[in-house]
């Protein structure tokens, strides 16, 4: 057995050993650690509304521009049947995106949600793609909106309005 084998091994008994040390519900820190090795197949369970990322900046002295949706798009290649490492993080993107809105409805009462690991996450990726889009904002801001397939902007709910972040 090589290195890399018998570390991953005794990487998820020692998951599966606080898994069981905790009882049968599946949830806490250790199902994160655990949660990293497995993908996200919820897309399949979810047919109506799905979480979306909308965002826009402000340039100093000028108003806000319009709210933009992000939607990860495939670049298609026949590299890609090797090696799809680009799509695979706008997919990474989007999962985010739902597990933010899946922690938002699982935070209990009083709790904030600029706490979760997967917000700042999410604040990242806005920076990230205001980066990508050659903006050079002084503030930002973000929400999450479910979007009913094949629907306008209109038909839409939203879960979390960000604040106002300044750029720094």
């Amino acid at each position: 057995m090589s290195m890399t084998s018998f570390a991953l091994a005794i990487y998820f008994l020692f998951v599966l050993a606080g898994l069981l040390r905790r009882g049968r519900q599946i949830s806490g820190p250790w199902w994160f650690l655990l949660r990293s090795f497995l993908p996200s197949w919820q897309f399949y369970h979810d047919v109506g509304q799905q979480p979306r990322l909308f965002f826009r900046s402000q340039v100093a002295g000028n108003p806000w521009s319009d709210w933009q949706i992000f939607v990860p798009r495939a670049r298609f290649s026949p590299l890609n049947l090797f090696h799809n490492s680009e799509n695979n993080l706008e997919l990474l993107h989007q999962t985010l995106i739902d597990q933010l809105s899946t922690d938002i409805y699982a935070l209990p009462d009083g709790s904030k949600v600029e706490e979760l690991v997967s917000y700042q996450l999410a604040n990242r990726l806005v920076r990230h793609l205001l980066v990508r889009c050659d903006a050079n904002p002084a503030a930002y801001q973000f929400e999450i909106r479910l979007v009913a397939p094949l629907s306008g902007d209109d038909q839409t709910t939203t879960t979390l309005i960000s604040p106002v972040m300044p750029w720094k």
